[in-house]
């Protein structure tokens, strides 16, 4: 009787085993079967007419507006149109890589953004660092190395956003989407205290990402990970209102 207890419990774990790992290899199956065309990236744009302010964004898809048709749709452009209507002219930068995690903003973006002697820095940076399962502590450093330099070399405003809540049915199934909705807040303490320690502005685009999902708005492009025109333009609003405090 033992034995066969013993070979259904081997059974068991073995089976949730497979759906495990079936689970987190959907994601990444999914995401390539709606494989969204990335918008051309590190562009630059002038918007606006008046008194110039040089705005860098630095991260991954995120950043580069991976979800929709064109770069214009992505946050930092529609930030900067926001900000333009203020009576500026907005030199924007946006130097978001798609894949892109805080190792390639240290090798690839932080000398661009020193060249161009920016006014305004967003970072957002993390959620390829939480999925290709970079240790946090090695994240971090990397993180802290960006915003220090940065500091030391730059007049900027930097302002850095937390990984915003990300996924949703089909792309995420259980239990992958509680594990990386558990890391994803995990990695955003991580971020908030580095920005602290550096007294630099942290933005909690997590909360207002998870509240803008509870509309039942659809601002998910068809991946169901990737904001769409919609989305963006929210988190556009959301940067900017942070941006007038």
């Amino acid at each position: 009787m033992w034995r066969k207890s013993i070979l259904i419990i081997l059974i068991v774990v073995i089976a949730i085993g497979v759906y495990l790992n079936r689970s987190y290899a959907h994601f990444f199956n999914y995401i390539t079967d709606h494989f969204q065309t990335n918008p051309t990236i590190n562009y630059n744009y002038e918007i606006g007419i008046g008194p110039p302010i040089k705005y860098v964004a630095l991260g991954d898809s995120l950043t580069a507006g991976t979800g929709t048709n064109e770069p214009t749709d992505s946050f930092p452009y529609q930030l900067s149109q926001k900000i333009a209507a203020d009576g500026h002219r907005v030199e924007l930068m946006n130097l978001g890589i798609p894949g892109g995690k805080a190792d390639n903003i240290i090798s690839g973006q932080i000398e661009k953004t020193i060249a161009f002697k920016p006014n305004l820095i967003t970072i957002l940076i993390g959620v390829n660092d939480l999925q290709d399962k970079i240790k946090k502590t090695m994240f971090a450093q990397n993180l802290d190395k960006i915003i220090v330099e940065l500091k030391a070399k730059t007049t900027a405003r930097i302002i850095v956003a937390s990984i915003p809540h990300l996924g949703a049915y089909p792309a995420l199934l259980w239990p992958h989407y509680q594990y990386f909705n558990y890391q994803t807040q995990k990695f955003n303490t991580v971020i908030q205290n580095i920005a602290t320690a550096n007294s630099v502005e942290f933005i909690d685009l997590y909360s207002y990402n998870k509240n803008l999902e509870k509309t039942g708005d659809n601002f998910y492009s068809p991946d169901y990970f990737h904001p769409n025109k919609n989305g963006y333009r929210a988190w556009a609003e959301f940067f900017y209102a942070n941006y007038r405090k």
